[in-house]
């Protein structure tokens, strides 16, 4: 109990997660479980602290925000949700929408008996789309595949685009890749297809941020040692080392899940420790002082965190090694398993990694 005692944050994060753990279980009713996490911590703000009511209220209230966390992330979308315009079949569309990821061109792999064109694969965030009533507001996230790879196109740029949108199909086969159970994970609902690149107008001068830029300097530099017709190694390595996600990984990410490491497809906690590790090993060996190695170890650390895939294992894994490092510069006393636990309860970061395990898409070892 005195170890607890000084870790509070362990006992609460277990509690969070394990509400995040049931929350397929209960009802479906996220404004209910938030009205329910707002009274307990009513309760256990008006009665006494460190009695036996306040203490059961808090734990309730830990469980029970994990529900209401897990429930919102996972089937709360707004009214003008590109999904709400999609359906099972394909339906012509029009839309404006931004790039947010930076454009890849997907080749056949070598050796492949029936060779198909390139075609180009992006993500577009959803502005508006045109019904019968005229262009109204839309958001949400969509995935574009164009069958003619426009030359022009870049992260940051605002389209207007005429294609077929549908939602992304389910398995129907036993043993078949779950596409839908796949992008829902990644709270993407429908998928745009684009059979021309005449179809695309380019809305103004793209404006990437200096962050789209320094991200799509490094995926580019990456890129460079790479021949056209080895994209699925391409797409490999960047999977493995920033956590990008590609269709064309479809077959490589079933064999990761079969073979039980697909956690390597996913940016988690021990990429930060190997980058970190491996640094503070280099300046160490450079006979560099202890406050110089951990300062250049979180450059480094920081650095990847903006250029690796924006989710939240990095955000959290990031933050982690950030803390453990000042509390090391400014020699304040510094408990790891309590650092954990506290950036371990972050709402996104823990469902999302949960809905990942729950899809296959990693193991729960990876969390």
């Amino acid at each position: 109990m005195s170890s607890l005692a000084r870790r509070p944050a362990v006992l609460a994060a277990a509690l969070f997660m394990g509400g995040i753990g049931v929350h397929a279980y209960v009802p479906h009713r996220p404004m209910l479980w938030t009205t329910a996490l707002a009274m307990l911590l009513l309760i256990a703000w008006r009665v006494s602290a460190r009695t036996t009511l306040s203490i059961a209220s808090l734990a309730l209230a830990m469980i029970i925000g994990g529900i209401a966390a897990a429930q919102v992330e996972g089937f709360f979308y707004p009214r003008d949700h590109v999904s709400a315009f999609a359906s099972d079949e394909p339906r012509l569309a029009q839309l404006e929408m931004d790039l947010i990821q930076p454009p890849r061109i997907i080749t056949t792999p070598p050796g492949a008996q029936r060779p198909l064109p390139p075609k180009q694969v992006t993500t577009g965030r959803i502005r508006r789309i045109k019904t019968k009533h005229g262009w109204e507001p839309a958001s949400g996230d969509v995935l574009v595949q164009i069958h003619q790879p426009h030359p022009r196109l870049s992260v940051g740029q605002t389209v207007r685009v005429l294609g077929m949108l549908q939602r992304p199909a389910p398995a129907m086969n036993p043993g078949q890749f779950d596409w839908a159970k796949y992008y829902r994970e990644q709270r993407i609902l429908a998928s745009l297809q684009i059979p021309e690149a005449g179809n695309i107008t380019l809305i103004g001068k793209p404006h990437p941020s200096w962050l789209d830029r320094l991200r799509e300097a490094t995926r580019r530099l990456l890129a460079a040692g790479f021949p056209a017709n080895q994209t699925l190694d391409h797409a490999l390595l960047r999977a493995l080392v920033l956590g990008d996600g590609d269709p064309e990984l479809r077959d490589i990410t079933e064999q990761f899940k079969r073979t039980g490491t697909s956690h390597h497809l996913a940016i988690s906690g021990m990429h930060v420790a190997v980058l970190g590790g491996f640094v503070l090993l280099i300046c160490r060996l450079l006979r560099m002082s202890p406050r110089t190695a951990v300062t250049i170890m979180l450059s480094f650390v920081f650095v990847y965190g903006l250029v690796a895939l924006p989710s939240p294992p990095v955000v959290r894994s990031v933050a982690l090694c950030l803390a453990f490092g000042i509390g090391l510069l400014l020699r304040r006393s510094v408990d790891a398993l309590q650092l954990l636990a506290d950036f371990g309860r972050s709402v996104h970061g823990h469902y999302r990694t949960v809905l990942r395990v729950k899809a296959g898409v990693i193991p729960a070892r990876s969390s």
